[in-house]
């Protein structure tokens, strides 16, 4: 069936695709936020310099890497130093949008060939792929990856159509996947979308040879499959990269390091609302397509398998979402056409429907750019502050040019990019050539084994981003590290075991071009958890500066008076810095570490001070605010001294609420469940110890209270 569109509805398809590239256009206006780039860019500058495609992984860091697996992303990072060292950032974000404007422009080519460029099908189609962009379109040679799974789509479509350059279209498949094994691993799901357009063919032919294409185009498919899978050898590794690819599938080390990689979880994880209305929508257009379809008798397997497929892999995986995209979109723009109204009233109410939901969708997928942002800020161009770190990195080479640099996972190519080869990582984002220890660094990473880690990986000075909270709070109490920078992204400390000389702290200038107030706030536990009042005070008066509404205003008051909690603290007037902090909840600038540091404190005070129940119930007011080990183990051994005293071994009605007392009952099994762990934190060894004696009824067994070290 034929779309005949009105001069109306060219009119109004011709002003909502207007509107939506517009739409487009705009939400692409954010930061340069993936951390990978960084890497990209410097391997592509070793290539050249070393005149070799093939780049030594372990040079970069000086902690044990190796140099086995495969990664190969050649022409994809020499395509993005070309555009960076001609116009830096700019060259970029030109590249983004010309890869993301090349996709819609292979699908509304197709819609165009089909008829169905005015289609509301299409409109609707358009406008869902652009509310999920922001959240595809990273600037690495991912991006890329989604201009080849769109090429091949468009492709596809192009030999259904038939026509005298099918055969050229047909051939055209094995140099895409030429180009895309040398550009980046996703290239496999490429294969397997080319193998699921051969298979779904062959069910054509076999049940569905209506919708079938004539047999010796069909030859030419499975010999274009076969000439496309020869070509996966052509690259700088020959067999050997495929050969390691089919090896990682079933090496349960790599998938459990893969596991750890965020872009490798489900999709739905996000919890982002962009990612259900595209889910939803996109599922409802197709059903509607491809059953119009079917009863056009227009329809044949492939679509429907390819759709299936890409779909679940959407749903599994975050670094597939791009691949559905392309398969989604051509597949409504080509079949568009088969759902098209015979009564006006009907095709009017469609369009005016379509219009409608259209121009909402795009309204809100802006909207939602400007209060949640799915690039960190918008609008903005620049560099992200999640994995760039300016200001540090520059203290770093001015003040530890020789240093071996700690870092956590996400700053390593940033820091590489700059200090490379003057200075080497402790890693970074290729988690690929520190297999061997990953594992240990993401317990690191999440303030577990800090000591050990570092002991075994002894770095120079530390980068710990502001975000990581356990981290921060677990070098603290190691009392061996010094604070020396307190940037706009990050904290640079410098290993300082003995604390004979007095490091100067600097903070970075960059503080003051803060424009997000959540970085204010990460900005803001660095500096009460290290007690720099001179920091507090420089970030206070650029947070009053830059963010004025009420809600923003109340909560920085709040924060003031936080400042006030912590020198009572310090003072070990906890009775008071806890009523302080009533007020601080109303003010909504609650922070349950400074709670929970607070309550624990005041309940180990209140015991000296032989007021049992009160020491039991600021216990489990400080668990209740944060759930720690020094909090478990001191209400268990409250527990157990309570029991003793009474005699019996049972507990005294100390008046908790039923669940409460049930919990502060179960002690011997709390107790036994903390010694049972692998590993803890140095200094609670000998509290460690000490829950053991207990549990032995040994007489050596004392009453001593783990202190909140992390405030």
């Amino acid at each position: 069936m034929q779309f005949l569109p009105t001069r109306p509805e060219k009119i109004l398809a011709a002003i909502l695709l207007a509107t939506t590239f517009l739409t487009l256009w705009a939400v692409l206006i954010y930061p340069i936020i993936d951390g990978d780039i960084w890497f990209h860019l410097l391997y592509a500058k070793e290539m050249l310099a070393q005149h070799t495609l093939i780049v030594d992984h372990s040079q970069f860091s000086w902690t044990p890497s190796t140099n086995t697996a495969i990664y190969c992303t050649w022409l994809g990072q020499l395509i993005y130093y070309a555009l960076y060292t001609l116009a830096g950032d700019a060259g970029v974000l030109f590249f983004r949008y010309l890869v993301t404007t090349a996709f819609f422009v292979f699908a509304l080519h197709l819609a165009w060939q089909r008829g169905t460029l005015y289609h509301p099908i299409t409109w609707l189609g358009c406008v869902l792929c652009v509310i999920l962009i922001p959240l595809v379109v990273l600037d690495k040679p991912d991006l890329l990856s989604m201009l080849f799974a769109a090429c091949m789509m468009w492709n596809w479509f192009q030999v259904r159509q038939g026509g005298k350059h099918v055969l050229l279209h047909l051939y055209l498949f094995p140099l895409i996947i030429l180009l895309w094994v040398n550009t980046h691993g996703i290239f496999v799901f490429g294969c397997i979308l080319l193998a699921v357009m051969a298979f779904g063919e062959t069910c054509n032919q076999l049940l569905y040879k209506k919708q079938a294409l004539p047999r010796p185009i069909y030859y030419h498919l499975l010999t274009s499959c076969l000439l496309a899978a020869g070509c996966t050898l052509l690259t700088p590794y020959g067999p050997d990269y495929i050969l390691q690819l089919a090896s990682a599938h079933f090496d349960t080390s790599n998938q459990q390091n893969l596991a750890a990689v965020q872009a490798w979880n489900p999709t739905f994880d996000l919890s982002s609302p962009r990612i259900i209305v595209f889910a939803y929508g996109a599922v409802a257009l197709l059903i509607l397509t491809l059953l119009a379809a079917l009863r056009q008798k227009e329809l044949d397997c492939v679509p429907v398998l390819m759709n299936l497929l890409f779909a679940y892999l959407f749903t599994h995986y975050i670094r597939l979402t791009y691949l559905w995209l392309p398969v989604f979109f051509c597949t409504v723009a080509y079949y568009a056409a088969s759902f098209t109204p015979a009564r006006p009233r009907i095709r009017l109410s469609l369009l005016l429907a379509a219009a409608l939901f259209g121009t909402g969708i795009n309204s809100w997928g802006l909207y939602q750019q400007k209060i949640a942002p799915a690039n960190e800020r918008w609008p903005d161009f620049g560099h992200s502050d999640l994995f760039t770190a300016p200001g540090e990195t520059a203290f770093i080479a001015k003040h530890y040019p020789t240093a071996k640099i700690g870092n956590t996972y996400g700053y390593g190519a940033y820091l590489l990019w700059q200090l490379w080869p003057q200075q080497k990582v402790m890693m970074d984002a290729r988690y690929f050539p520190y297999e061997d220890w990953f594992q240990e660094y993401l317990a690191f990473d999440k303030g577990h084994n800090v000591a050990a880690f570092l002991e075994r990986y002894p770095a120079d000075v530390m980068v710990v981003p502001h975000q990581h909270a356990e981290l921060k709070k677990a070098i603290v109490a190691l009392k061996q590290w010094s604070l020396v920078f307190l940037g706009k992204n990050a904290l640079v400390y410098v290993f300082d075991p003995d604390r004979t000389v007095q490091l100067a702290l600097e903070h970075g200038e960059e503080i003051q071009t803060i424009t997000a107030y959540q970085q204010g706030l990460k900005i803001f536990h660095s500096v009460m958890l290290h007690r720099d009042w001179q920091g507090l005070t420089l970030l206070m008066q650029v947070m009053q500066s830059k963010f004025n509404t009420p809600e923003q205003v109340k909560q920085m008051a709040g924060l003031q008076l936080l400042k006030s909690v912590l020198e009572h603290y310090d003072q070990q007037q906890y009775a008071q810095a806890k009523d302080l902090l009533k007020q601080v909840k109303l003010l909504q600038a609650y922070d349950p570490d400074i709670q929970s540091a607070v309550e624990l404190m005041l309940g180990k005070q209140k015991w000296e001070q032989g007021e049992h129940r009160q020491a039991v119930q600021a216990t489990l007011r400080s668990l209740a605010a944060s759930n720690t080990l020094a909090g478990t183990y001191n209400l268990s051994v409250m527990a157990w001294q309570l029991a003793r005293q009474h005699g019996d071994g049972a507990l005294p009605d100390l008046g908790l609420p039923e669940l409460q007392a049930q919990s502060v009952a179960n002690w011997r099994n709390v107790l036994q469940s903390l010694t049972k762990r692998t590993s803890y934190r140095p200094e609670y060894l000998p509290y460690i110890e000490n829950a053991k004696k207990i549990l032995a009824n040994d007489p050596e067994a004392k009453v001593m209270f783990i202190p909140a070290s992390w405030m």
